[in-house]
């Protein structure tokens, strides 16, 4: 096509995952010069436990990747980058030339919401939503929200458990359906009131926390139909 590619090459240092074995990551670099079409901007690896209690082999991964670039520092101009979001905060030595900061990015300033659409009465044995898994031991009042697992919102094999509506924590009815889900509301609530699913008062941890997961994949799992909003 005669254009040029331009390419960082990745070195295994302990991930195991992708990336060049450290024993063949210096004959690669050097063959890929042999192609005109290649421009070879930067070098990087990637950490398997930055974010655990311990940071040993974290450092152990950085010491063979500075090896490494010990062993091509004649090939001047290359970007050299390591560190992910826990690296940035926890690692500064491994900030090298750049960092790669992901779900730092979001994990504090993000949030998730929608809004009530209906609000009925549920009587004392009266049920809500598929498989009649919530069956209400009183009176009580149950708001339908417009969100479903098809945005991400979890079904199973366990849901958000509660989200948040005017400041108080409101527990999630029965089984979440593909588009809407239903919540246990208070006399205060009214249809339009803002429903936080993640944010002020339940943070994309404590999320993940009562899923079982962790804080980015929850993240991640909000779907591309839910529309996003961006503050300056």
């Amino acid at each position: 096509r005669g254009k040029t590619a331009t390419v960082h090459i990745k070195i295994d240092t302990g991930m195991h995952r992708l990336g060049a074995a450290p024993e063949s990551a210096i004959k690669l670099i050097k063959n890929i010069y042999k192609y005109k079409n290649i421009y070879l901007e930067g070098i990087f690896s990637h950490f398997a436990d930055a974010d655990g209690k311990d940071l040993g082999f974290a450092r152990e991964q950085l010491e063979e990747f500075i090896r490494i670039m010990g062993k091509i520092g004649k090939i001047r101009g290359l970007l050299k980058h390591v560190a992910n979001s826990d690296a940035v905060f926890r690692l500064p030595e491994s900030h090298l030339d750049m960092v790669r900061p992901g779900k730092a990015l979001y994990k504090n300033v993000l949030s998730l919401k929608t809004q009530i659409v209906g609000i009925r009465r549920l009587k004392k044995g009266e049920s809500v939503g598929y498989g009649r898994e919530f069956i209400a031991k009183k009176n009580i009042l149950a708001a339908a929200i417009p969100v479903g697992y098809a945005d991400g919102f979890r079904r199973s094999p366990k849901n958000w458990g509660e989200v948040v509506v005017n400041g108080r924590r409101a527990p999630v009815l029965g089984r979440v359906s593909m588009d809407q889900a239903s919540i246990m509301v208070s006399k205060r609530e009214k249809v339009g009131d803002e429903v936080i699913l993640i944010g002020e008062g339940i943070p994309a941890e404590k999320v993940a926390k009562t899923l079982g997961t962790i804080p980015l994949e929850v993240l991640t799992g909000i779907s591309g139909r839910v529309e996003r909003i961006y503050n300056r």
